[in-house]
């Protein structure tokens, strides 16, 4: 289960923050189920929760907009 993300002792490391600023979200995932040692959906889920607060908190401190993740993407 992941951490209640409300209570401060359950803020996840900045070097989570970083990687999700940066767009490295499965780099981000990972660093969260390090921290956190949850099952890989509840990193998943914890994540979302992560970004929602840190795109209301700190916007403009994201490189990539959520919605051009995967667009320069070519298979």
């Amino acid at each position: 289960m992941v951490r209640n993300m409300s209570s401060d002792a359950a803020v996840p490391p900045a070097s989570v923050d970083d990687l999700l600023f940066a767009g490295r979200i499965v780099e981000a995932v990972r660093a969260f189920r390090d921290w956190s040692g949850c099952a890989l959906q509840d990193a998943i889920d914890g994540i979302g929760e992560r970004i929602a607060i840190l795109k209301a908190s700190s916007p403009e401190r994201f490189t990539v907009p959520l919605e051009g993740y995967g667009s320069d993407v070519f298979t």
